[in-house]
């Protein structure tokens, strides 16, 4: 599977939901498995963090200038997706059209955190898919962003 960025014909939304349908549909089942086996044993949240964290990349996508906080409860997928170097580097690649970077900011104050969760990640997960299902993506009165302030940090 190849996305075309560079078709003239199409319009940044079509390329947008190609984009996006290429995230839902990649193969992720690595890095559930890693997390089984490793990390949270359960497979039904596993499977749940897979979903959400599909619906992460997706904004981050519709955002590609934006600072897009991620919610603690999905980071973790994130970490174990970056484990598997040569596909994360593809599926940024094709997805996304560029490396989409892991910027953990250790110093970064909660309430900008926070600000920018209203900002950007909770109105483009409204837009692209409906209400957020708060076991993951909380309110923003309790957001908590993971310890080391993890977000996509275009360059």
């Amino acid at each position: 599977m190849h996305l075309k960025t560079q078709d003239p014909e199409k319009t940044q939304a079509q390329k947008q939901a190609e984009a996006i349908e290429l995230i839902m549909g990649w193969d992720l089942s690595q890095v559930a498995e890693r997390m089984v086996k490793r990390e949270h044993g359960d497979p039904m949240l596993v499977q749940e963090m897979e979903a959400e964290y599909r619906k992460y990349m997706a904004i981050v996508i519709s955002n590609p200038t934006e600072k897009v906080p991620i919610p603690r409860e999905i980071d973790p997928f994130w970490h174990n997706h970056l484990l598997f170097t040569v596909d994360y580097c593809r599926f940024s690649e094709l997805t996304a059209g560029r490396f989409i970077h892991h910027y953990p900011d250790v110093n970064a104050p909660e309430d900008e955190m926070r600000q920018l969760y209203v900002k950007h990640t909770l109105p483009s997960h409204m837009v692209l898919f409906g209400q957020p299902n708060r076991k993951f993506w909380p309110d923003p009165e309790q957001f908590v962003f993971c310890s080391c302030g993890c977000m996509e940090a275009p360059e």
